[in-house]
Protein backbone atom coordinates (compact mmCIF):
# COMPACT_ATOMS: atom_id res chain seq x y z
CA UNK A 1 0.00 0.00 0.00
CA UNK A 2 1.22 3.32 -1.09
CA UNK A 3 0.73 6.42 1.85
CA UNK A 4 -0.96 9.24 0.05
CA UNK A 5 1.81 11.80 0.49
CA UNK A 6 4.37 9.35 -1.98
CA UNK A 7 5.52 7.31 1.51
CA UNK A 8 6.82 4.00 1.26
CA UNK A 9 4.28 1.72 4.07
CA UNK A 10 6.79 -1.10 5.27
CA UNK A 11 5.16 -3.96 6.12
CA UNK A 12 6.12 -6.70 8.28
CA UNK A 13 4.78 -10.01 9.99
CA UNK A 14 3.47 -7.52 13.04
CA UNK A 15 1.07 -5.35 10.78
CA UNK A 16 2.52 -2.96 12.77
CA UNK A 17 5.08 -1.24 10.54
CA UNK A 18 7.44 1.69 9.93
CA UNK A 19 6.38 4.10 7.22
CA UNK A 20 9.24 6.04 5.22
CA UNK A 21 8.23 8.98 4.36
CA UNK A 22 9.37 10.52 0.97
CA UNK A 23 8.96 14.08 1.29
CA UNK A 24 8.13 16.34 -1.31
CA UNK A 25 10.18 19.40 -0.24
CA UNK A 26 13.67 17.59 1.60
CA UNK A 27 11.66 17.39 5.37
CA UNK A 28 8.52 18.58 4.21
CA UNK A 29 5.00 16.29 2.66
CA UNK A 30 1.48 17.66 2.07
CA UNK A 31 -1.19 16.35 0.41
CA UNK A 32 -4.74 16.42 -0.24
CA UNK A 33 -7.16 13.44 -2.36
CA UNK A 34 -6.96 9.45 -2.81
CA UNK A 35 -6.45 9.41 1.39
CA UNK A 36 -6.91 5.87 2.36
CA UNK A 37 -10.55 5.08 4.12
CA UNK A 38 -8.42 2.45 6.18
CA UNK A 39 -4.41 2.29 7.49
CA UNK A 40 -3.13 0.02 9.24
CA UNK A 41 -1.28 0.52 13.01
CA UNK A 42 2.51 2.20 11.84
CA UNK A 43 4.37 4.52 13.01
CA UNK A 44 7.17 7.12 11.52
CA UNK A 45 9.89 9.70 12.94
CA UNK A 46 8.12 12.20 11.77
CA UNK A 47 5.04 14.38 13.07
CA UNK A 48 1.74 14.45 11.06
CA UNK A 49 -1.27 17.19 11.43
CA UNK A 50 -4.85 16.13 9.79
CA UNK A 51 -7.06 18.22 8.67
CA UNK A 52 -10.21 16.52 8.43
CA UNK A 53 -12.56 17.87 5.53
CA UNK A 54 -15.18 15.71 6.28
CA UNK A 55 -17.21 14.24 9.04
CA UNK A 56 -17.16 11.00 10.59
CA UNK A 57 -13.45 10.21 10.18
CA UNK A 58 -11.57 7.99 13.07
CA UNK A 59 -8.15 7.78 13.82
CA UNK A 60 -5.97 5.71 16.65
CA UNK A 61 -3.11 6.16 18.65
CA UNK A 62 -1.87 3.41 20.90
CA UNK A 63 -5.09 2.05 22.41
CA UNK A 64 -7.03 5.00 22.30
CA UNK A 65 -9.52 5.86 19.50
CA UNK A 66 -10.15 9.84 18.28
CA UNK A 67 -13.51 10.49 16.11
CA UNK A 68 -13.25 13.68 13.90
CA UNK A 69 -15.43 15.88 12.31
CA UNK A 70 -15.02 17.99 9.35
CA UNK A 71 -12.95 21.30 10.51
CA UNK A 72 -11.15 19.51 13.55
CA UNK A 73 -7.12 18.71 13.44
CA UNK A 74 -5.81 15.29 14.54
CA UNK A 75 -1.71 15.54 15.80
CA UNK A 76 0.23 12.46 15.85
CA UNK A 77 4.02 13.58 17.44
CA UNK A 78 6.83 11.61 16.14
CA UNK A 79 7.28 7.76 16.74
CA UNK A 80 3.41 7.29 18.16
CA UNK A 81 2.09 4.23 16.46
CA UNK A 82 -1.35 5.06 14.99
CA UNK A 83 -3.51 4.50 12.51
CA UNK A 84 -6.97 5.38 10.71
CA UNK A 85 -9.50 3.36 11.84
CA UNK A 86 -12.18 4.73 9.31
CA UNK A 87 -12.71 7.90 7.31
CA UNK A 88 -15.04 8.64 3.78
CA UNK A 89 -12.90 9.02 0.85
CA UNK A 90 -10.85 12.38 0.51
CA UNK A 91 -11.84 13.43 3.75
CA UNK A 92 -7.88 14.88 4.92
CA UNK A 93 -5.75 16.98 4.46
CA UNK A 94 -1.96 15.65 5.34
CA UNK A 95 0.82 17.73 6.70
CA UNK A 96 3.84 15.47 7.56
CA UNK A 97 7.44 16.96 8.65
CA UNK A 98 11.19 15.47 9.78
CA UNK A 99 10.57 15.46 13.64
CA UNK A 100 14.55 17.22 12.72
CA UNK A 101 12.40 20.62 12.56
CA UNK A 102 11.88 20.21 16.57
CA UNK A 103 14.52 18.70 17.81
CA UNK A 104 17.13 20.38 16.19
CA UNK A 105 15.51 23.67 17.54
CA UNK A 106 16.16 24.03 20.87
CA UNK A 107 12.81 26.06 22.04
CA UNK A 108 10.68 23.46 20.42
CA UNK A 109 12.42 20.14 21.48
CA UNK A 110 12.19 21.43 25.30
CA UNK A 111 8.65 22.66 24.63
CA UNK A 112 7.84 19.20 23.00
CA UNK A 113 6.96 17.23 25.96
CA UNK A 114 3.82 19.95 26.28
CA UNK A 115 2.86 18.59 23.15
CA UNK A 116 2.99 14.72 23.16
CA UNK A 117 -0.45 14.96 24.85
CA UNK A 118 -2.26 16.98 22.63
CA UNK A 119 -3.79 15.28 19.94
CA UNK A 120 -7.49 16.74 18.80
CA UNK A 121 -8.21 20.90 17.95
CA UNK A 122 -11.69 21.11 17.88
CA UNK A 123 -13.33 23.16 15.78
CA UNK A 124 -15.96 23.54 17.79
CA UNK A 125 -14.04 24.00 21.30
CA UNK A 126 -10.90 25.49 20.20
CA UNK A 127 -11.93 27.43 17.82
CA UNK A 128 -9.23 30.33 17.77
CA UNK A 129 -6.28 27.57 17.51
CA UNK A 130 -8.34 25.63 15.37
CA UNK A 131 -8.73 28.32 12.91
CA UNK A 132 -4.95 29.77 13.38
CA UNK A 133 -3.60 25.83 12.49
CA UNK A 134 -5.92 25.23 9.50
CA UNK A 135 -5.59 28.89 7.80
CA UNK A 136 -1.50 27.78 7.65
CA UNK A 137 -2.10 23.88 7.25
CA UNK A 138 -4.04 25.49 3.86
CA UNK A 139 -1.56 28.16 3.03
CA UNK A 140 1.24 25.39 3.22
CA UNK A 141 -0.48 22.76 0.89
CA UNK A 142 -0.78 26.12 -1.40
CA UNK A 143 2.52 26.41 -1.49
CA UNK A 144 3.45 23.62 -2.04
CA UNK A 145 0.81 22.94 -4.94
CA UNK A 146 2.26 26.60 -6.66
CA UNK A 147 5.58 26.20 -6.15
CA UNK A 148 8.56 28.99 -6.69
CA UNK A 149 11.08 30.24 -5.02
CA UNK A 150 11.78 29.47 -1.44
CA UNK A 151 9.33 27.16 -1.11
CA UNK A 152 10.75 24.88 1.23
CA UNK A 153 11.71 27.66 3.93
CA UNK A 154 8.22 29.76 3.22
CA UNK A 155 6.48 26.08 4.25
CA UNK A 156 9.06 25.63 7.09
CA UNK A 157 8.06 29.25 8.36
CA UNK A 158 4.64 27.83 8.45
CA UNK A 159 5.46 24.67 10.27
CA UNK A 160 7.03 27.17 13.12
CA UNK A 161 3.96 29.34 13.35
CA UNK A 162 1.75 26.52 13.78
CA UNK A 163 4.13 24.47 16.37
CA UNK A 164 4.62 28.20 18.67
CA UNK A 165 0.41 28.85 18.37
CA UNK A 166 0.07 24.97 19.77
CA UNK A 167 3.37 25.71 22.64
CA UNK A 168 1.43 29.06 23.30
CA UNK A 169 -2.23 27.49 23.73
CA UNK A 170 -0.49 24.75 26.26
CA UNK A 171 1.40 27.81 28.02
CA UNK A 172 -1.21 29.78 28.56
CA UNK A 173 -3.91 26.87 29.41
CA UNK A 174 -1.72 26.35 32.15
CA UNK A 175 -2.68 28.36 35.31
CA UNK A 176 0.52 28.25 37.03
CA UNK A 177 2.15 30.11 34.16
CA UNK A 178 3.16 33.82 35.84
CA UNK A 179 1.51 37.05 34.60
CA UNK A 180 4.53 38.87 35.38
CA UNK A 181 6.20 38.33 31.96
CA UNK A 182 9.94 39.01 33.24
CA UNK A 183 10.06 36.86 35.68
CA UNK A 184 8.30 34.53 33.37
CA UNK A 185 10.91 34.78 30.85
CA UNK A 186 13.84 34.30 33.63
CA UNK A 187 12.20 31.15 34.72
CA UNK A 188 11.42 29.49 31.71
CA UNK A 189 15.27 30.07 30.31
CA UNK A 190 16.38 28.23 33.49
CA UNK A 191 13.79 25.42 32.92
CA UNK A 192 14.99 25.19 29.10
CA UNK A 193 18.55 25.28 30.16
CA UNK A 194 17.15 21.89 32.97
CA UNK A 195 15.88 20.30 29.89
CA UNK A 196 18.72 20.51 27.51
CA UNK A 197 21.14 19.28 30.50
CA UNK A 198 18.76 16.62 31.15
CA UNK A 199 18.32 15.66 27.15
CA UNK A 200 22.27 15.76 26.98
CA UNK A 201 23.18 13.63 30.03
CA UNK A 202 20.23 11.06 30.41
CA UNK A 203 22.27 7.80 29.18
CA UNK A 204 23.95 7.95 32.54
CA UNK A 205 22.63 7.73 36.21
CA UNK A 206 21.16 11.87 36.71
CA UNK A 207 19.78 13.31 39.68
CA UNK A 208 17.34 15.99 40.25
CA UNK A 209 19.17 17.71 43.04
CA UNK A 210 22.10 17.67 40.48
CA UNK A 211 20.23 19.26 37.43
CA UNK A 212 18.31 21.90 39.80
CA UNK A 213 21.96 22.85 40.89
CA UNK A 214 22.72 23.10 37.57
CA UNK A 215 19.50 25.69 36.92
CA UNK A 216 19.91 27.30 39.87
CA UNK A 217 16.85 26.55 41.93
CA UNK A 218 16.93 24.79 45.26
CA UNK A 219 15.56 20.99 45.12
CA UNK A 220 12.14 21.62 46.19
CA UNK A 221 11.26 24.44 44.35
CA UNK A 222 12.78 23.18 40.90
CA UNK A 223 10.51 20.09 41.61
CA UNK A 224 7.39 22.30 41.35
CA UNK A 225 8.55 24.78 38.71
CA UNK A 226 9.40 22.07 36.49
CA UNK A 227 6.23 20.39 36.29
CA UNK A 228 4.56 23.36 36.33
CA UNK A 229 6.54 24.48 33.01
CA UNK A 230 7.00 21.34 31.23
CA UNK A 231 3.97 19.54 32.41
CA UNK A 232 5.67 16.21 33.57
CA UNK A 233 7.66 15.41 36.41
CA UNK A 234 11.42 15.49 36.41
CA UNK A 235 11.21 11.73 36.45
CA UNK A 236 8.80 11.13 33.76
CA UNK A 237 11.06 13.94 31.68
CA UNK A 238 13.97 11.83 31.83
CA UNK A 239 12.40 8.80 30.86
CA UNK A 240 11.03 10.15 28.30
CA UNK A 241 14.67 11.22 26.87
CA UNK A 242 16.02 8.09 27.41
CA UNK A 243 13.31 6.42 25.42
CA UNK A 244 13.92 8.90 22.55
CA UNK A 245 17.78 7.81 22.47
CA UNK A 246 17.05 4.03 22.89
CA UNK A 247 13.93 4.34 19.93
CA UNK A 248 16.98 5.92 17.64
CA UNK A 249 19.14 2.89 18.78
CA UNK A 250 16.69 0.45 17.97
CA UNK A 251 16.37 1.54 14.43
CA UNK A 252 19.99 1.80 13.67
CA UNK A 253 22.29 -0.17 16.04
CA UNK A 254 22.72 -4.02 16.20
CA UNK A 255 23.56 -4.09 19.91
CA UNK A 256 21.06 -6.51 21.80
CA UNK A 257 17.64 -4.82 23.26
CA UNK A 258 20.03 -5.13 27.34
CA UNK A 259 22.89 -3.06 25.83
CA UNK A 260 20.27 -0.07 24.31
CA UNK A 261 18.70 -0.25 27.72
CA UNK A 262 21.81 0.76 29.70
CA UNK A 263 23.24 2.87 27.10
CA UNK A 264 20.03 4.90 26.85
CA UNK A 265 20.23 5.68 30.70
CA UNK A 266 18.53 2.59 32.20
CA UNK A 267 19.22 0.69 35.16
CA UNK A 268 18.04 -2.75 34.90
CA UNK A 269 16.34 -4.28 31.51
CA UNK A 270 12.87 -5.21 33.77
CA UNK A 271 12.81 -1.41 34.03
CA UNK A 272 13.10 -0.52 30.16
CA UNK A 273 10.88 -2.90 28.88
CA UNK A 274 8.46 -1.15 31.58
CA UNK A 275 8.82 2.37 30.73
CA UNK A 276 9.11 1.58 26.64
CA UNK A 277 5.17 -0.06 26.91
CA UNK A 278 4.04 2.79 29.01
CA UNK A 279 4.63 5.27 26.27
CA UNK A 280 5.06 3.25 23.55
CA UNK A 281 2.37 0.72 24.03
CA UNK A 282 4.58 -2.01 22.66
CA UNK A 283 7.76 -3.39 23.89
CA UNK A 284 11.15 -2.54 22.92
CA UNK A 285 11.54 -5.91 20.40
CA UNK A 286 8.15 -5.38 19.00
CA UNK A 287 9.27 -1.86 18.54
CA UNK A 288 12.50 -3.19 16.46
CA UNK A 289 10.19 -5.35 14.47
CA UNK A 290 8.57 -3.05 13.02
CA UNK A 291 12.21 -1.24 11.63
CA UNK A 292 12.47 -4.66 9.65
CA UNK A 293 10.76 -3.91 6.56
CA UNK A 294 9.57 -4.94 2.89
CA UNK A 295 10.00 -1.71 0.62
CA UNK A 296 6.77 -1.20 -1.43
CA UNK A 297 7.32 1.23 -4.32
CA UNK A 298 5.68 4.93 -4.24
CA UNK A 299 3.82 6.80 -5.93
CA UNK A 300 3.32 10.95 -6.53
CA UNK A 301 0.67 12.44 -4.42
CA UNK A 302 -2.03 13.79 -5.59
CA UNK A 303 -1.95 18.06 -5.06
CA UNK A 304 -5.79 19.02 -6.05
CA UNK A 305 -7.15 21.03 -3.40
CA UNK A 306 -10.94 22.88 -3.51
Amino acid sequence: MTDICGANLMKNKNLRSKEEIVYMYNTVSVSYQNSPTRFPEHWHLSAEFILAMKDHCQYSIGKDTYLLDEGDIFLIWPSQIHSVVSTPENASLLLQFDDSLITDNNDLNVSLPLLHSLHVISVREMQDLNQTVSDKMKEIFALCSEGGLFVETKVKIGIYQILIALCNYEMEKSSSIRTDQTVAGSTLHKIRNACAYITRNCDREITQQEVADYAGFSHYYFSRIFKEYTGESFSEYLAKQRINRAIQMLCSNPDSITEIAYKAGFQSISSFNRVFRLYMHCSPREYREMYQWDEVPATEASRNFS
